[in-house]
């Protein structure tokens, strides 16, 4: 009632909500303020959706009810679909990366110093020792779709050469209460598990990516991920799973099965060897320069101000050179 009456009372046009429970309430906003507001609803992901039928109900439901659904990738598009959403009321938006959030270009061991300052005491103490060896970065929500413990499976798999020279940095909040302590015991009980670092959450995650050798995604699920897009643009190699939210890095990635723990080591092992070549360099370079045309902020924020008009979004459209495939996949032998 009070979000309907802030819509009256302030002559508010357009309203836009994102994932399930600001829908609910937007989409009853807009009902109880006699459709005078046009609602766009904007959701990033379904994880777990299938297991929960009440969700499903909700979002069957509510989805009718606004004027818009944006989602940020297709396959998030089929979803709704096989919900009975009509096509029409459903366009996708990509995702973007601000670039001026990425910290200006710095050597990477001056990154990794200011970084390890700023660290907790006790995250401070186990990364000083390692500030001139490779690191390998999973930067997440800490969560079973995101994939902590295969990262830590691929750790083991790599040679005891590369990870006497390498530490694995898991960072990021718990989304799911006791999935935290699961990832530690399982690190705990690993090998060399003193090189495996778990920080729980950073407010500088820019910093983290750019202070990385490797980012690496090993996720069960995603919708459309903006962390391995913020690697890219800081030309960070990126190593993820081959999911369908991950299907949009094919040009920009290595990619491997969640069954094949072995492969995703064998790539981060020969990513290690290129890291100096300068072709490499290079072509992380052209990918950094493509990505950054395709998802920039004010390309998402254009799409959006037209759905806010009313007007349609067909879909990306890349400018001349946008959409050029960087390659990068494939070159690492």
């Amino acid at each position: 009632f009070d979000l309907a009456r802030t819509i009256i009372s302030n002559r508010i046009n357009v309203v836009h909500s994102h994932d399930l429970g600001s829908l609910i309430y937007a989409a009853l906003a807009r009902v109880l303020s006699g459709f005078r507001v046009r609602h766009i609803h904007t959701q990033h992901s379904f994880v777990g959706l299938t297991k929960n039928r009440k969700e499903i109900t909700y979002h069957r439901l509510f989805s009718w009810l606004a004027s818009k659904i944006t989602v940020v990738n297709a396959d998030m598009k089929r979803i709704y679909r096989v919900l009975g959403v009509p096509d029409s009321k459903i366009s996708v938006v990509e995702n973007a990366v601000e670039l001026g959030s990425l910290p200006v270009k710095c050597s990477r061991q001056a990154l990794r110093s200011r970084l390890i300052k700023n660290c907790a005491e006790g995250i401070k103490t186990r990364l000083k020792p390692y500030v001139e060896d490779k690191w390998i970065l999973h930067l997440a929500r800490i969560h079973p779709a995101k994939g902590q413990l295969n990262s830590i499976a691929i750790w083991e798999a790599l040679s005891e050469t590369v990870r006497s020279k390498a530490v694995l940095i898991i960072a990021g909040y718990e989304a799911q209460s006791g999935e935290l302590e699961r990832v530690r015991s399982r690190a705990l009980e690993s090998v060399d598990a003193e090189r495996i670092l778990i920080i729980p959450g950073t407010d500088s995650p820019a910093e983290w990516i750019r202070a990385a050798d490797i980012y690496l995604s090993p996720s069960n699920y995603e919708g459309r991920p903006l962390g391995p897009i913020e690697a890219i643009m800081a030309e960070v190699p990126v190593v993820v799973s081959k999911i369908p939210g991950h299907r949009f890095l094919n040009n920009y990635s290595e990619q491997f099965s969640l069954l094949e723990p072995d492969r995703a080591a064998s790539l981060v092992e020969s990513i290690f060897k290129s890291l100096a070549d300068q072709d490499f360099k290079l072509k992380l370079a052209e990918c950094r320069k493509s990505v950054s045309r395709r998802y920039s902020a004010a390309r998402m924020v254009r799409e959006y101000l037209r759905l806010y008009r009313g007007g349609e979004y067909a879909g990306y459209k890349a400018e001349p050179g946008a959409e050029a495939c960087c390659a990068l996949a494939g070159t690492i032998k």
